[in-house]
């Protein structure tokens, strides 16, 4: 027997433009424009989304852009927090190209939680994937957030710091996690999409550090399934919609 149920989460793209060129992001190939385009969520659409479907409790604004490019965000996450629906950014940030209103916003209207995507722990490292990044606005974009926390008494938005694990930057992960520390932020390691792209290099350490075979394709020959296989779920649990209102996803 079927039972009707409405989704409490959705997903919802604030933006598919972003500001850096990773090579290996389909962003970055242009794979997601013919499908996606490139563009922003008006905040009227946010509204209207909202107003359309009152059940809505929780919000990831996340898919294949940059959040805060979208010069709306302050308004979007206002009404979010008016509406008592709770925002998180944990499909990851780069927090490169940031509004001084969008980092005191996130703390302002209690943003849950947010992912900082963060592959190194030096600009010379960093750069090398987030292709124009600037590995020290970043951090103190983060040390900005973290004055508002203090200066507001929140403890959210909790900071997550996500390492993708390749060949140029895995000698400072230790590094890295010691500077996660001194922020407050929880570290996380991921494996890379790409195997190819900057290669592992000393695979038996970084066995022992992860816990767990260290690329995609030894992780899914050891554990019989897909890395971070879980997209089946999420047409059901918290489904996507992209900026202009439409449901098309990218092959």
């Amino acid at each position: 027997m079927f039972r009707y149920t409405r989704p409490r989460r959705l997903r919802i793209e604030a933006s598919s433009a972003c500001n850096l060129r990773c090579p290996v992001c389909p962003t970055t190939t242009g794979h997601i424009h013919p499908v996606i385009g490139t563009g922003m969520l008006a905040h009227g659409d946010f509204r209207r989304i909202l107003d359309d479907s009152p059940w809505i409790d929780k919000v990831e604004m996340s898919n294949f852009g940059e959040v805060f490019l979208n010069p709306a965000l302050v308004e979007i996450l206002r009404t979010a927090y008016e509406c008592k629906v709770r925002i998180t950014l944990v499909n990851g940030v780069n927090l490169n190209r940031c509004t001084a209103e969008a980092l005191e916003a996130i703390v302002k209207y209690d943003v849950q939680a947010m992912t900082c995507s963060i592959d190194g722990a030096s600009q010379e490292t960093y750069r090398q994937y987030r292709v124009h990044g600037d590995f020290d606005q970043v951090m103190a974009n983060i040390d900005i957030i973290n004055a508002h926390k203090k200066r507001l008494g929140r403890n959210t938005p909790i900071l997550w710091w996500q390492f993708v694990v390749m060949g140029h930057n895995e000698h400072q992960i230790d590094r890295a996690r010691r500077m996660a520390a001194e922020r407050g932020m929880h570290f996380k390691l991921k494996l890379t999409w790409d195997d190819d792209f900057s290669p592992l290099r000393d695979i038996e350490t970084l066995r022992k550090t992860l816990g767990h075979a260290p690329t995609r394709d030894s992780w899914g020959k050891e554990q019989g399934k897909i890395y971070g296989e879980d997209g089946c779920l999420q047409l059901w649990m918290n489904p996507q919609i992209n900026r202009d209102g439409n449901c098309s996803v990218a092959a």
